[in-house]
């Protein structure tokens, strides 16, 4: 074809063509794969590949634009990274949970605004939304439920069960 020897088999070119059929094979880093080059078909090797990928996306929770592992903290939903200055051991998971620790450490919120306005509190445990989003430097504090110590502020030692229980 254009004085160029075709090689391929009947069954490599119905492949290209459309053929359906699908096969299981394991992929190696040598194997290639055809990609269109801004116009130009070319092969690429696998190994090529893992490494756009690699370098292009995520490979741990850190590089997720919501996420951050840090000073023995992680964050999944938000990433407060711009104000966690000196916090240590906290787990936050929903967006906005604990988004605004500065100094406060072993902080456990989880749920949507949990715990979004906590600065320096510490000692913390919350599970459900809104729960103690007010509580800017509340200490020793558990919440379970919705809006469960919603409103508190400062206080220490509050144990709250059910929906927007001890709010104002």
């Amino acid at each position: 074809i254009g004085n160029t020897a075709v090689t391929s088999t009947a069954a490599e070119l119905n492949i290209l063509d459309g053929d359906t059929s699908a096969t299981s094979t394991t992929i190696v880093d040598a194997d290639r794969i055809v990609l269109n080059d801004n116009g130009t078909m070319v092969q690429v090797a696998m190994s090529d590949v893992k490494t756009y990928i690699g370098s292009s996306g995520a490979t741990n929770i850190t590089g997720l634009s919501d996420c951050l592992v840090e000073n023995n903290s992680i964050w999944l939903g938000s990433d407060p990274s711009s104000t966690t200055n000196n916090a240590v051991n906290n787990v936050a998971i929903g967006i906005n949970a604990l988004d605004s620790i500065t100094e406060g450490d072993s902080n456990v919120l989880i749920g949507y605004n949990a715990g979004t306005a906590i600065t320096t509190g510490t000692e913390n445990i919350g599970i459900g939304k809104q729960c103690m989003e007010s509580a800017i430097g509340a200490s020793y504090n558990t919440a379970m439920g919705n809006r469960v110590l919603k409103d508190l502020q400062t206080g220490v030692n509050n144990t709250g069960i059910g929906h927007s229980c001890l709010n104002e």
